[in-house]
């Protein structure tokens, strides 16, 4: 199952329902993207933590989304978890945090948008090579890029 909502220019007027959709751990897609969440600390999205079937999260242009990643994965995100998740779309909200080393782990040619957020630090030593797109601009991220992104296939 899925749940699809763009807001365009309307903003949702309530808080995200996290503790409503927690139940939904079949959930497939959940797609939120401009709905303009307002003072959402991303630790009310850690229900997606127990949505383990979950192909795409898109939560992008949301700029009310405050906290890191680790908040709203606090169990971990990586493949072990989440077999089936190949989208990641975050850009354009104030998440950020390190970039969890699970996150760059994933195949099957995954799509991770986290550009123009408040990411840190440096990127996973280690990763697969099939990431399709990892978009990461204007975050405060440094150092090299690993070689699994120099070497990437996708």
């Amino acid at each position: 199952s899925s749940i699809s909502v763009g807001c365009g220019s309307a903003p949702l007027p309530a808080p995200f329902p996290g503790t409503e959709i927690a139940g939904l751990t079949a959930l497939i897609n959940l797609e939120l993207r401009a709905c303009y969440l307002s003072q959402q600390p991303a630790s009310n999205l850690a229900a997606l933590d127990t949505m383990t079937q979950l192909q795409k999260i898109r939560l992008d242009a949301n700029p009310g989304i405050t906290g890191n990643l680790s908040d709203v994965f606090p169990q971990g995100l990586s493949p072990a978890r989440f077999p089936a998740l190949n989208v990641i779309h975050a850009q354009q909200t104030p998440l950020g945090g390190q970039i969890p080393a699970g996150l760059t782990q994933f195949g099957n040619a995954p799509s991770f948008r986290l550009f123009q957020a408040r990411f840190s630090g440096t990127l996973p030593a280690t990763g697969n090579s099939s990431i399709l797109e990892l978009a990461i601009n204007g975050n405060a991220l440094e150092g090299v890029l690993p070689d699994y992104i120099r070497n990437a296939s996708g």
